[in-house]
């Protein structure tokens, strides 16, 4: 499963989470997520500042400086987050994305279209596709007005409705004329983060080298999928890497079996890993990711995931990242449903209509 797709589109927008009102306004849920997902649409050129701080408890255990610039004709971008003494500088100038940190000497490159949807926006369009995520599983509601780097804002709440949920309890604080979120808290048990602009210049003019990393001659850039390279292999060579045959869809009428791709991954992880990628009228449908069983069993240590039975099994489905996992015959299945239309329902009687890849 190419899980560094969301894991790293929620850990990026997780690090810009940030946390006296007047009478509530009279805006729906709807209303709240559509205008603020319409007024990000309209983010023009800026520079902005801002402070995160990281909570345990009532703990601080870190506090970060953060600096954007976002050339909105260009499309570049540059964010440095400066955390005690390590700076982490990151530049996506639209083909790719170079991050460098100070501290290790390290620097890694990624494709841009490799970050996802969230990640591939600034951090505000990152901030907004979370919040568009949540808006079936929190309360969502405008509970007054405050102001923020003198702008006036509205403070939009979202809360979960059931315990467990990935991103938490939501504050945010939104500009009242673009919607732009200023300000944000962010609580998931007892870690909390909060972040707020300090200053924001939406008139800036950029040096040509605001969008190049100038790094030390001793520092070899990595390529992240350099690091385990995804193979395309054929479903013969996939079952060998499985070292057995799995449940899968063959090309129908339905889906198109656009590929596999095998990571064999090392270190920590150490195993072979499958990605099914499916396709329907030419799009991205779904993708399967499959891999040998782990220790850990379903629901186990990560927040969000619910009940669901497939294939009269026991699995769990994880709204926030649109995914359905479920062991069977010692391999873990997960599905990532990737077309806005496939729901739940209708991806869990797919699921049904597996083949077994050995043919008989």
């Amino acid at each position: 499963m190419k899980g560094y797709k969301w894991i790293g589109a929620v850990s990026l927008a997780a690090s810009l989470f940030t946390g006296g009102c007047q009478d509530a306004q009279t805006f729906s849920s709807d209303d709240v997520v559509t205008k603020m997902l319409e007024g990000n649409k309209a983010v023009g050129s800026y520079y902005a500042e801002g402070i995160m701080n990281e909570y345990e408890g009532e703990k601080k255990i870190r506090e970060s400086t953060i600096m954007e610039w976002h050339d909105a004709k260009s499309g570049k971008r540059r964010v440095e987050i400066r955390s005690g003494n390590n700076v982490t500088r990151s530049v996506n100038d639209g083909k790719q994305i170079i991050t460098y940190d100070e501290a290790l000497k390290t620097a890694f490159r990624l494709d841009a279209a490799d970050v996802g949807e969230l990640g591939a926006g600034t951090p505000k369009e990152q901030l907004i596709g979370i919040l568009d995520k949540v808006k079936n599983t929190h309360k969502i509601e405008v509970v007054g007005e405050d102001t923020v780097i003198n702008l006036p804002v509205h403070h939009v709440k979202a809360t979960m409705q059931e315990k467990g949920s990935l991103f938490g309890d939501i504050d945010l604080w939104a500009d009242q004329k673009t919607w732009l979120v200023l300000k944000s808290s962010s609580t998931v048990g007892e870690n909390k983060v909060n972040f707020e602009y300090t200053k924001l210049d939406q008139s800036p003019t950029f040096d040509e080298k605001a969008f190049v990393l100038d790094l030390p001659q001793d520092v070899k850039i990595t390529s992240l999928s350099d690091i385990n390279p995804a193979k395309k292999v054929s479903l013969a060579e996939a079952e060998a890497a499985m070292k057995a045959p799995f449940y899968y869809w063959e090309s129908s009428s339905e889906v198109v079996l656009a590929g596999i791709e095998l990571n064999e991954w090392k270190g920590e992880i150490n195993r072979n890993e499958l990605t099914l990628n499916y396709t329907k009228g030419d799009v991205p449908y779904f993708s399967l990711s499959v891999f040998p069983t782990p220790k850990e069993g379903i629901g186990e240590g990560l927040l969000g995931e619910k009940p669901l039975q497939i294939r009269g099994i026991k699995g769990s489905y994880m709204e926030a990242i649109s995914s359905i996992t479920w062991d069977e015959k010692g391999l873990r299945y997960t599905v990532m449903l990737e077309h806005p239309d496939l729901t739940v329902e209708q991806m869990v009687k797919l699921v049904e209509e597996m083949k077994w890849s050995e043919k008989k």
